[in-house]
């Protein structure tokens, strides 16, 4: 059922090991979507992850959405993708 589907997705989110090992093999992209099964994680094989990554400087990260395969893909990345940028900006400001 979705609510079990649900429940596995959401377990992942304790297992911090599984979500590093996942985010470490994912590509340096400006945006990369993964559908179903182009990841390792079982429990989110009906789930697609849109991920972009955000930097300044020395300082580097992952940001996303783990959402339905049948999802709006152009919405999602543009606003990931400009989270991203945003994210950036930010760190860029703080450090000085």
């Amino acid at each position: 059922s979705d609510l079990e589907d649900l429940k596995k997705v959401l377990k992942i989110f304790d297992q911090e090991a599984l979500l590093k090992e996942l985010f470490i093999k994912m590509p340096d992209k400006e945006i990369e979507v993964m559908i179903g099964q182009e990841h390792d994680i079982e429990d989110m094989h009906k789930c697609s992850i849109v991920f972009a990554t955000y930097s300044s400087g020395n300082n580097t990260g992952k940001i996303g959405v783990i959402g339905p395969t049948r999802m709006q893909y152009p919405r999602v990345m543009a606003t990931v993708n400009i989270m991203s940028k945003v994210i950036s900006k930010i760190i860029s400001e703080l450090s000085g």
